[in-house]
């Protein structure tokens, strides 16, 4: 053959190579976009089913979460969606709700509070915060709520919307009310009774000291706190105290019953005399058993004393004047 025979023939070869390896590099793409877009579905897909179930699984929370649940809109601070729960703590229903800014059944002397945190919340200052604040109901009662709130974002949505979790606390803080004026009540009997009220530990260190001490000891309620048993009784009496202690110790070690104790102790007083007093201590328990402190009551029986020693020296002198006769 020729030249230009033998040159057709090469054109011709590699045009056909070229479109044999054209088509089977085309198989090749067409395969990997197949493989990769059916990945890609199947990954689309996977997603779109795990939102799907944490969405129902959030839904299910929601709905059926113990505590009261509301998402507020961070622009217009207005509920977008409260639970059932939330709704039966602030009386109203989940539809009432919806659109309300909480600021409309906020107590008035929580309105600030609540609001600042909220916009610190939107300017990124903090992360979240905890109150305890007051709702009031449509008839006018009050309920304490301790609430949670932090941003939470939804993937659909541009920018985050709030999750609260609001916890009804009324009766715990109607019991801490009633436990507060009972402890006022206590203490202003304490400080204004007339005998001297301490409350002390095992080790005799004092814990409290009622003011009436000033009149039996001479001491303030504050110096009598810092002092010890040692320099509160003459060593008889102290001896009679730490026994007492002792005893106290050995029983909670050995789980045996508290004694209270009642006897007759000699104080030593600020001006350097002594005073003896009726002293009763007893073991305080909490509601579980457990030692908490002792209550001591002391009442001052000095006068008590000058008249039976009167006494005694009376009867001493009649049996002298019956032996010289």
């Amino acid at each position: 053959i020729d030249e230009l025979e033998a040159y057709s023939g090469i054109r011709t070869l590699t045009w056909g190579m070229g479109v044999l390896l054209g088509t089977v590099l085309l198989m090749i793409y067409s395969s990997g976009y197949l493989l990769w877009r059916r990945d890609r579905q199947r990954r689309e897909l996977d997603a779109l089913q795990a939102r799907q179930t944490a969405e129902a699984r959030f839904r299910v929370i929601f709905e059926q979460a113990p505590l009261g649940v509301v998402l507020l809109d961070p622009r217009s601070g207005c509920i977008t969606e409260a639970n059932q729960r939330f709704a039966d703590i602030v009386g109203r229903s989940p539809a009432e709700l919806v659109g309300v800014e909480p600021a409309g059944f906020t107590h008035p002397d929580d309105v600030d509070e609540s609001r600042d945190k909220v916009r610190r919340l939107g300017a990124g200052e903090i992360g979240g915060y905890r109150i305890n604040k007051r709702y009031l109901r449509p008839d006018g009662s009050v309920v304490w709520v301790s609430l949670t709130f932090a941003p939470v974002r939804v993937e659909t949505e541009e920018a985050p919307r709030y999750l609260g979790i609001v916890e009804d606390i009324t009766a715990r803080k109607q019991m801490e009310e009633r436990l507060r004026i009972s402890e006022e009540r206590h203490r202003l009997l304490a400080d204004n009774a007339i005998d001297v009220i301490v409350t002390l530990a095992l080790d005799g260190s004092f814990s409290y000291v009622s003011p009436s001490v000033e009149r039996l000891r001479g001491y303030t309620a504050d110096e009598a706190l810092r002092q010890t048993l040692d320099e509160v009784l003459t060593p008889d009496s102290l001896n009679k105290a730490r026994a007492y202690l002792a005893s106290l110790r050995a029983s909670l070690a050995n789980g045996g019953a508290l004694e209270t104790f009642r006897g007759e102790l000699e104080h030593c007083c600020k001006d350097g005399s002594t005073v003896w007093a009726d002293v009763t201590a007893s073991p305080i328990l909490s509601a579980d058993g457990s030692f908490v402190e002792i209550l001591g009551v002391t009442r001052d029986i000095s006068e008590r004393m000058r008249h039976e020693l009167e006494l005694q020296r009376a009867y001493e002198t009649a049996e002298a004047a019956n032996a010289a006769k």
